[in-house]
């Protein structure tokens, strides 16, 4: 009893520990912006688990979901290794088994293609993904409309950021008040605030100061109603998102060297994010440099140092963005050519050089060779579809093969069977035809034997009457006698046996379509066995004349035409 209750104890403890990819999937989704590290383990947890290995949607979804959040870290080459063969398993996986059922590439897969050209400046080529990306987003079935809602937001975005970048505003800002319509149609307050932001750097873009503050007013608004409610969380992305308007406004300001005011929207930024790790070390930065530009050079030394042994020494699955790395090295720099400490710029500037260089060389921090990476997936692809294209063929040919063998074997097993059947068929058909043969032969047998035993006793009949010695009474009781055995039933019935047994439908014919008598049958029988009228007479012992008669009324009873052979009609039967 004990070892079955310990048993189900561990099986409930295992039940519990185990996820399913579907619910590890979500754990991935709930994390890839807050905490990125902990969304890429439940990602590798995906991974080890059996199902895994078997063709499904959630195996493409977590291939998809681990490529997005190392993208979003900025692990562009470990992420396309991610997302193309998440777009290997969508395009093997069978139309049935997909959650969209009506899209020809997944569109968030295109998403991120269009954002690695539009990083290297390939705006045309990057508008090319997103607006194919957009195709598919509008063919997402209405129980979607939460993931189409977001992904035409965002493709929409990126567009607006090429429209700006290429000095469109009015096109940009077509695309961001899309997008506002959009979010404001479903209430979703951090969202709201993120298109507040991109009017807020829309704005900032173009010196329209008082139209980026009146969105930052209406951002703020939000915010403080949001965090009034008991329901508000820390982490939220409400939070998150009013901390980024914050810093847009910031890095306007300091950029355009107001760097008191540029500070207190920083703090105010940072203490906003507290719970959002990635998000500090770049902030840390903005604020050193507001301390450069106030000339606090002691103070921006401390927060560089801090923040470089703090964040930057991370291992790289700390996730730090190596943009980042560079301005805290560039910005200690100045800071210790301010404080005369020579000695560590030079240090310093060895780093630079170094990530500088690392980042020039990495084989994937390029625009030809992202191109090559999603041209060799293309091929890739289409190798599949061959290799999937000749296994299919193979799969045919011999599951063909195996049919034809099969029918091979059948028609053989089948030849043989006919063959024995043939040979039994001619042994029992020769065998019938000699037991018809010995039956003939006995008909015929008992015929002449008739024939032969009339003919005798009408000869003794007729010496009868010769005989002068025998007196007339005698003689004639004896001829009664002799004709009564010449007409017996008895000779002539087991000539009637024989006969049905070598032609057994022969009288069944008759009788179906003609009323016969029994004189006529027997008359039948023996024109069938080919006898002539003589011969005829001599087995029914009457004349032939008689036999003559028989024939005439019989042809009348078979409604035979004029000039027609009785014998040849009987024949036929």
């Amino acid at each position: 009893m004990r070892k079955i209750v310990f048993v189900v104890f561990i099986v409930g403890i295992q039940s519990l520990c185990s996820q399913s990819i579907s619910s590890l999937n979500d754990s991935i989704r709930k994390y890839t912006i807050q905490d990125p590290k902990k969304a890429l383990d439940f990602g590798y947890q995906a991974i080890s688990t059996s199902d895994f290995n078997k063709l499904s949607w959630d195996v493409y979804d977590t291939n998809y979901l681990i490529g997005e959040t190392l993208y979003y870290i900025n692990f562009e080459k470990e992420s396309f290794d991610y997302l193309f063969q998440a777009l290997r398993v969508f395009e093997n996986l069978p139309i049935e088994q997909r959650l969209f059922k009506h899209i020809s590439k997944p569109p968030w897969i295109l998403v991120t293609l269009g954002n690695s050209y539009f990083n290297y400046g390939e705006y045309e080529r990057a508008r090319n993904y997103y607006f194919e990306a957009i195709e598919n987003f509008e063919l997402y079935e209405k129980k979607h409309f939460e993931d189409k809602f977001f992904g035409l937001n965002t493709v929409e975005g990126n567009l607006a950021m090429i429209s700006y970048t290429t000095g469109d505003y009015q096109k940009s800002r077509q695309y961001y008040e899309r997008i506002l319509s959009r979010r404001q149609s479903i209430d979703k307050p951090s969202d709201i605030i993120r298109s507040y932001t991109q009017f807020i750097n829309l704005y900032l873009l173009q010196d329209k100061v008082d139209d980026a503050l009146s969105y930052l007013e209406f951002s703020e608004k939000i915010f403080k109603t949001e965090s009034a409610k008991p329901s508000f969380s820390s982490n939220s992305e409400i939070q998150l998102n009013f901390s980024r308007a914050i810093s847009t406004y910031a890095d306007y300001l300091k950029n355009k060297q107001c760097y008191s005011t540029s500070l207190k929207l920083f703090l105010q930024a940072k203490r906003l994010v507290k719970s959002f790790a990635y998000e500090i070390p770049g902030l840390n930065v903005s604020i050193a440099e507001c301390y450069i530009g106030l000339k606090d050079y002691k103070l921006a030394e401390s927060i560089l140092v801090n923040n470089l042994k703090s964040t930057f020494n991370r291992h790289p699955e700390q996730f730090v963005s190596g943009d980042n790395r560079i301005r805290n090295l560039k910005a200690m720099v100045t800071t210790y050519q301010n404080l005369g400490k020579y000695d560590k710029v030079l240090e310093i500037k060895d780093s630079i050089i170094h990530y500088s260089n690392q980042s020039q060389i990495d084989p994937y921090k390029s625009l030809d060779n992202v191109e090559n990476i999603i041209l060799l997936s293309e091929k890739q692809a289409e190798i599949n579809e061959s290799q999937l294209r000749y296994n299919k063929a193979i799969t045919l040919f011999g599951g063909a093969a195996l049919i034809l063998i099969l029918l091979v074997v059948i028609l053989r097993i089948n030849n043989i069977l006919q063959r024995e059947r043939s040979t039994r068929l001619e042994l029992e058909r020769n065998q019938f035809e000699e037991e018809l043969n010995s039956k003939k032969r006995e008909l015929f047998s008992k015929t002449n034997f008739i024939i032969q035993r009339n003919e005798y006793l009408q000869n003794f009949r007729k010496s009868l009457g010769d005989d002068k010695d025998l007196p007339a009474t005698c003689v004639n009781r004896m001829k009664r006698e002799i004709s009564s055995l010449i007409n017996s039933e008895s000779a002539y019935s087991e000539f009637d046996k024989k006969f049905v047994e070598v032609f057994p439908d022969f009288y069944k014919k008759l009788n179906e379509k003609y009323s016969l008598s029994k004189v006529d049958l027997r008359l039948i029988a023996y024109i069938k066995m080919n006898k002539s009228n003589n011969e005829i007479a001599q087995i029914s012992g009457i004349s032939l004349r008689t036999v003559q008669s028989q024939r005439y009324r019989l042809a009348k009873k078979l409604n035979l035409i004029k000039n027609q052979d009785l014998n040849a009609f009987i024949f036929s039967i």
